[in-house]
């Protein structure tokens, strides 16, 4: 059945997004087939290919309709319904090896990374203060700027940076470094 929307999927993704964006995966449930797409240039995780508003595309199979999304449909009502997990013991957030291995892959450091790297953080050292800042703020895509007075945490950061070989630099209590590696 996912074949047969292929074609209408990626037509719907160029109409919507442009050229630079392309069918990624579908996923089919009981009511719907969803398409989601990707910026061609980069991982499907990747928030410099990430747009704010537009979602999948979906097919929805009682009405025969095709029909983009906007990003929040998925996080309320019933197209969430088709997608909500069954429980289980995940804390829903990645692991440090998962965090490392999208890192390398993607060759760039996206904010969610470092904030699952402040949720285990937190977990292992309690709750401490912090801020993520960048250098410039018009450009805040090239650096991410880690403060922290915790002692343990900064040290945390440092051996992480080491570890992936991203270059950092100490100012105070701040670790600046570059979220693109070379």
């Amino acid at each position: 059945m996912q074949e047969t929307h292929k074609e209408k999927f990626r037509e719907m993704i160029i109409d919507t997004l442009g050229s630079k964006y392309t069918l990624h995966a579908i996923e089919e449930t009981s009511k719907y087939v969803f398409g989601f797409w990707k910026h061609v240039d980069y991982e499907h995780d990747d928030e410099r290919g990430m747009l704010v508003g537009p979602g999948p595309v979906v097919f929805i199979k009682e009405s025969k309709e095709y029909k983009n999304l906007g990003s929040g449909d998925l996080v309320y009502g019933d197209y969430y319904d088709e997608f909500r997990e069954e429980e289980n013991d995940d804390d829903g957030w990645l692991s440090i090896t998962e965090i490392k291995e999208g890192i390398l892959r993607r060759k760039f450091v996206n904010e969610h990374d470092i904030v699952n790297m402040i949720f285990k953080m937190n977990q292992e050292f309690g709750e401490y203060k912090y801020e993520l800042d960048h250098v410039n703020w018009r450009k805040p895509r090239e650096t991410f700027v880690f403060i922290s007075d915790h002692e343990q945490v900064q040290e945390k950061i440092k051996l992480f940076l080491e570890d992936l070989k991203i270059a950092y630099t100490i100012e105070g209590s701040k670790i600046i470094f570059n979220r693109e590696l070379e």
